[in-house]
């Protein structure tokens, strides 16, 4: 790779082998270019995961998830999205509890565990249950969920989506 001189950490190796060799992050101008608001999606496996994590160093992102990771829209880009966020969001510092697929930090978030010593037919790594089918023939994941907890101790709760 190219020298990246004077950059900061936010300057990540390109994931393309030629020129430029680094990429920083970089706004989509949706209003120069209203298509931009539909970018690509990122991969989301334990594989590239992983690789984006870079052993705690974050210093893979565009190479494991592809350069359009490090692009980002502002307020003027967005508005709706930021109304919406600005009055209603209540956790608005989500964070992956695992740098895993998008199924194993939703059953974290729900459960506070992924099973890794696989008590309960875990650990769960990928986004093997999206669909109906089981394909580890097994039933499903076997362990409580927070609504379960929630509701065998006599306590209501509500979610809004």
């Amino acid at each position: 790779l190219g020298e990246r001189r004077g950059a900061t950490v936010f300057v990540q190796p390109s994931e393309h082998a030629g020129p430029p060799d680094w990429i920083a992050p970089f706004h989509l101008d949706t209003k120069r270019d209203f298509r931009l608001m539909r970018p690509l999606g990122t991969p989301h496996g334990f594989p590239d995961s992983q690789a984006a994590w870079d052993n705690g160093r974050m210093g893979g992102w565009p190479k494991a998830k592809h350069d359009h990771a490090m692009a980002y829209f502002t307020r003027e880009d967005i508005p709706f999205q930021y109304a919406l966020a600005e009055s209603f969001t209540l956790c608005d510092a989500y964070h992956c509890a695992l740098h895993l697929s998008t199924n194993p930090n939703r059953l974290y978030v729900w459960t506070g565990t992924h099973d890794p010593q696989g008590r309960g037919h875990g650990p769960a790594i990928d986004n093997g249950y999206d669909g109906l089918e089981d394909p580890r023939g097994h039933g499903g994941y076997a362990w409580t969920t927070y609504p379960e907890r929630l509701q065998a101790a006599g306590i209501s709760f509500q979610i809004y989506q």
